[in-house]
C-alpha cells in the first residue's frame, strides 16, 4: 500500500469485498467448495470492464458471485487519483481469487 496504485487495489479490494461477502452471506446453499480467478481491467475513470474467468467453471455460482460483486464495484471508488493516473495513464490489468472451502 506504499504506492498510489497499491492504495487505488486496496480500496477496490475492499469495495469487492464487501458486497461478496454479503452475497455469499445470502447465497451460501447455492456455493459448494469451488475456486475462480478473474482477470478484468480498471479504467482511469474507475469504471472496471473486460471480465474474464481465466481459472474454475465461469458458469458457477461462485463465478456469477464474483463477478457481480466486481461489477458492482465499478465506479464505486471514483477516478484514478493524480499520481497513479499519472503511473497508469491507460489503467491497469488485474487479478482477483475467489475460493469457498
Amino acid at each position: 500500500m506504499g504506492t498510489a496504485l497499491g492504495r487505488y487495489q486496496h480500496k477496490l479490494y475492499l469495495a469487492i469485498g464487501s458486497r461478496w461477502n454479503l452475497q455469499i452471506q445470502q447465497r451460501m446453499a447455492q456455493v459448494g467448495v469451488d475456486r475462480v480467478v478473474i482477470r478484468f481491467e480498471v479504467n482511469p475513470d474507475g469504471s472496471i470492464t473486460g471480465l474474464d474467468v481465466i481459472q474454475g467453471n465461469p458458469n458457477s455460482m461462485l463465478s456469477v458471485i464474483s463477478s457481480d460483486s466486481i461489477q458492482q464495484s465499478s465506479n464505486l471508488i471514483g477516478p484514478f487519483p493524480a499520481a497513479l493516473l499519472k503511473e497508469k495513464p491507460n489503467g491497469f490489468t488485474w487479478q482477483l481469487a475467489f475460493r469457498i472451502y
